[in-house]
């Protein structure tokens, strides 16, 4: 017994020594391993990993390239030429050209053509989001072809512009070392700048829409209160008659208003005047029609400018033509009180035509209310 329990004893002491001896052995067979081929481990990693990858592509830029202008005595044919090379080296240059087609209908869209200012231009590619403009140009003189390239930047304000002379042979070159020469590099498009013009575009259309509904909204704008009115007016006349000779003239008139608009008037005149007559003074009766239109002034719904015309008869004389701008101030909103100050009046006697002006005060009653 005692044997057998020395011998367990020995098993249970001798078990940690051969765990510890275990973990020596595989640290050492894997620092040896490590040790052996490192380079040959990492270089395969690395070549793995390495045949993945390819050189980084710039982002395409879209271009709106508009159709090329030219002199009537150039041939089309000229034109779609640069057309199509400018479209080439773009491409290559790895920037976008809008078809033509598609930049055309942009255009439409924004109420813009070929030929429309170049700041509208700049402000459409901005709003739209697209790099650049160009604008070819093609003319000729003493025996060359002159090409201008005007290119709008979305990321910079203003344009740049360049020309080149080239004959027909050499129209090719020459346009690519003009774009080559002013064309810049996709990398140097600036995106914030151009998203910050943007955006600067964006707000002032808003506050432009702003103020003009402020504008409206500030502007008076007259309703129809009532269909119809009677004034009364009290008036003089002064002038000299065409042959030299002066006269006066005094009138009380009543007038009969119709209001079928916000500010049109149709009205009809009569009343009493007093002329020269043959034999002293004489008395008269003036019938005529009369339109009117009310001006508002400065935001003030009470002030209104009117502006009448009014043709009519005087018995036993001749026709007669009257017309004034004067003011009017709304006291209630029943009555107004009204002044004619610019008043020329030409009517016929017998004999003569007569100019004249006319001053009058008038006091205007409304009826008729218009319900809201």
């Amino acid at each position: 017994m005692r044997a057998m329990k020395r011998a367990e004893d020995n098993e249970r002491g001798a078990a940690p020594s051969s765990r510890w001896g275990r973990c020596f052995i595989a640290l050492s067979a894997f620092f040896a391993l490590s040790l052996a081929s490192p380079a040959g481990l990492s270089a395969d990693v690395d070549s793995e990993l390495g045949a993945g990858l390819s050189s980084p592509s710039p982002a395409r830029f879209e271009v709106l390239l508009l159709q090329p202008r030219r002199d009537p005595r150039i041939d089309p044919i000229v034109a779609a030429f640069i057309d199509s090379r400018l479209r080439f080296r773009l491409a290559e240059s790895q920037w976008a050209p809008l078809p033509a087609p598609e930049a055309s209908a942009l255009l439409r869209a924004h109420r813009l053509s070929e030929g429309s200012e170049l700041a509208r231009i700049r402000e459409l590619i901005v709003r739209e989001e697209i790099a650049l403009a160009l604008l070819p140009i093609v003319y000729a003189a003493k025996g060359q072809y002159i090409v201008e390239l005007w290119i709008v930047r979305a990321d910079v304000s203003g344009s740049a512009a360049a020309q080149v002379a080239a004959e027909a042979n050499e129209l090719g070159p020459a346009v690519d070392a003009l774009l080559n020469a002013k064309l810049p590099r996709v990398a140097e498009f600036d995106r914030e700048a151009a998203s910050e013009a943007r955006r600067q575009v964006i707000e002032d259309e808003e506050r432009l829409r702003d103020a003009f509904a402020a504008a409206r909204a500030r502007e008076p704008s007259p309703k129809r209160t009532h269909w119809a009115a009677l004034a009364f007016t009290s008036g003089s006349a002064i002038g000299p008659q065409l042959t030299g000779n002066g006269f006066y003239i005094h009138t009380l008139r009543a007038r009969l208003e119709l209001r079928p608009k916000d500010r049109l008037g149709i009205g009809l005149i009569t009343g009493y005047a007093n002329l020269p007559g043959d034999n002293g003074r004489a008395h008269n009766i003036p019938i005529l029609g009369e339109i009117n239109y009310r001006v508002p002034i400065a935001g003030v719904s009470q002030l209104s400018v009117p502006i009448r015309f009014a043709l009519g008869y005087l018995p036993f004389n001749g026709p007669m033509m009257r017309t004034s701008v004067g003011l009017n101030i709304e006291l209630t909103p029943d009555w107004e009180l009204g002044a004619d100050f610019i008043s020329p009046t030409l009517l016929r006697s017998p004999d003569h035509f007569h100019f004249a002006f006319d001053l009058a005060l008038e006091v205007t009653r409304r009826f008729g209310r218009v319900a809201p």
